[in-house]
């Protein structure tokens, strides 16, 4: 099974070096094709790795924020620092994490959480956090009870275009949250 062996890798341009920043997985995770299905946490993590976006840039390229399944019992969201080479769980929750977004200045990252991705019918949602940039000061935003939630963009450095979705309309409330004034 390819997914096995999820690893992050940068690569460096113009060089062309490739540079192995971490296993996705833990040491010793093995799934087997029949072993788990939808619902299981394990699957649940690879699909928040694998199956959804799990990378983000900070703007000034310094910081890679990720989703990876290393350790714990989900998927959670890291912060590698290109300068120092140091990765950082900033989550340490049961749910799985997905879709990190940096804020236009910097100055933080944004998640959302799910206890599960579904078969079709959309997320049993958990909410959003956001983290300083240093993976500091991790804070629950807002739960949400949707099938899904998405980042649209950025009004300002800190307010981010929020919409849900749901099985009936698709994506449907839109919204605007100011994420450092909680």
């Amino acid at each position: 099974n390819p997914k096995q062996n999820l690893e992050l890798h940068l690569l460096s341009l113009p060089e062309g070096k490739i540079e192995k920043v971490s296993s996705l997985l833990p040491s010793d995770f093995e799934m087997r094709e029949n072993d788990i299905g939808p619902g299981d946490p394990r699957m649940e993590a690879i699909r928040a790795i694998s199956d959804l976006p799990a990378l983000a840039w900070s703007p000034d390229g310094k910081t890679l924020a990720f989703i990876g399944y290393m350790d714990g019992d989900s998927a959670d969201l890291y912060l590698y620092n290109t300068e120092t080479h140091q990765i950082t769980r900033v989550t340490q929750d049961s749910y799985q994490n997905f879709s990190p977004a940096w804020t236009p200045d910097g100055k933080f990252v944004l998640v959302f959480g799910a206890e599960s991705f579904g078969t079709g019918a959309g997320y049993n949602m958990a909410g959003a956090w956001s983290a300083s940039s240093d993976g500091s000061n991790l804070t629950w935003l807002y739960e949400s009870d949707s099938g899904g939630e998405e980042l649209i963009g950025w009004s300002s450095e800190t307010s981010a275009v929020l919409a849900s979705w749901n099985a009936i309309c698709g994506s449907a409330m839109l919204r605007h949250y100011d994420i450092q004034n909680t």
